[in-house]
């Protein structure tokens, strides 16, 4: 499966390869999407920035919405990763990058990095 978001319309739309098939607004998404992820076990994760939130989706349910974060206001969620156990998301304009725990999805502490964090990773 192959899935995108629409920028200008806060919705995911999901392609299947195998079968040729196109499922449009899969999901609705918070404001301003930023980047989607997958977390695994038929998971997507989405981050908002204007509506600062991760959403996360149930890929076998169309329209699920798993879980929902929601970071301080004003902090932009940008990028997002999933490692150790966590979802880290970076807040762009907070200098911060955020957990998440993928066990109850809750929001976690958060490192203070130099301004602007555009980009998250797990490596190792």
């Amino acid at each position: 499966m192959i899935a995108w978001f629409n920028g200008l319309s806060y919705t995911v739309d999901l392609y299947f390869p195998g079968c040729d098939s196109l499922h449009s607004t899969a999901y609705v998404t918070g404001s301003v999407t930023n980047q989607l992820l997958y977390l695994g076990s038929d998971r997507l994760a989405v981050v908002n920035s204007t509506a600062p939130s991760l959403q996360a989706f149930d890929l076998s349910i169309s329209g699920a919405v798993l879980h929902e974060v929601f970071f301080p206001q004003g902090s932009n969620p940008w990028a997002i990763t999933v490692g150790y156990g966590q979802v880290w998301v970076t807040l762009l304009l907070s200098g911060q990058v955020a957990t998440i725990s993928l066990d109850d999805w809750t929001l976690g502490g958060a490192v203070d990095v130099p301004e602007y964090p555009y980009g998250v990773a797990v490596a190792g």
